[in-house]
């Protein structure tokens, strides 16, 4: 993560680190959301629990703005404040079909 954010020479704006730990009944697992503050030092601004799943994982999801995706690119009539997110349940449903590929449980 500080590899891209602080070597990325401001060109990478958000990094997702999506963390797997093998445990004995199970694979738990998490997400990060990493960019900069106001400093410009990275931060971890969010962290969601994938599995196991939490009892109120409802709408678990990580907001990127716009302006972090597209950085210089973003053209002058998008808002770059706008969010985009990221449903953690629909990767905790992908993560659940692979890992049953692997012979392995979520925790």
């Amino acid at each position: 993560m500080n590899l891209l954010l602080m070597g990325g020479d401001g060109s990478i704006r958000v990094v997702i680190i999506v963390k797997w730990r093998k445990l004995q009944g199970g694979v738990s697992g998490t997400v990060e959301l990493f960019n900069r503050d106001r400093n410009d030092m990275p931060r971890c601004e969010q962290s969601e629990s994938i599995f196991p799943r939490p009892a109120t994982g409802n709408n678990q999801r990580l907001g990127i703005r716009r302006r972090d995706i597209f950085g210089p690119a973003l053209l002058d009539d998008n808002s770059g404040n706008d969010i985009f997110y990221l449903d953690v349940e629909r990767l905790r449903g992908y993560a659940a079909e692979s890992l049953h590929f692997m012979n392995l449980v979520p925790a």
